[in-house]
């Protein structure tokens, strides 16, 4: 027969499994804090080119990444029209869990006449991050189903 457990042996024990699940979640938020604001995954400084096509011959091989529009939020909306004047430009976007935890966000990109584009900027469930290309200046806007928080920016090429 086991002798009964020494009580301030049990109550060190659990001090240590509670420790460690301390640092554990320093750790978590640490990690969530870099990912969310230290990303490098989308990052717009002033002297980056894209990255040259072999495919094409008319995307531009120069310039500068200058940001003209960004939009956050947690829920869904449609955004104002925006104009953009450059023929080469791209969309950043980034997302994460929130309180809820991982649900949707869906961007979609509309023209000046209403039409929104069959080809999602953005769709997915949970943490992300990408960015997309476009290749003709005009008015847009975003159409966004979200229900976590969410960042989109628009950079021209000039």
């Amino acid at each position: 027969m086991n002798p009964p457990p020494d009580p301030a042996a049990e109550l060190a024990r659990l001090r240590r499994k509670q420790h460690i699940w301390t640092w554990v979640a320093v750790a978590g938020v640490i990690l969530t804090v870099w990912a969310w604001f230290g990303s490098p995954l989308c990052r717009a400084p002033a002297s980056t080119s894209p990255t040259p096509s072999t495919t094409s011959t008319s995307i531009p091989r120069s310039g500068s990444w200058v940001q003209t529009g960004e939009w956050s939020g947690a829920t869904s909306r449609t955004t104002e029209d925006f104009s953009v004047s450059s023929s080469y430009w791209k969309v950043c976007w980034d997302t994460r869990p929130g309180d809820l935890g991982p649900m949707n966000f869906i961007a979609l990109l509309g023209d000046a006449t209403g039409q929104l584009s069959p080809n999602a900027v953005a769709n997915t469930i949970g943490r992300g991050a990408d960015s997309s290309f476009f290749r003709a200046p005009g008015q847009y806007y975003f159409a966004i189903t979200a229900l976590q928080p969410y960042r989109l920016r628009v950079l021209e090429l000039r």
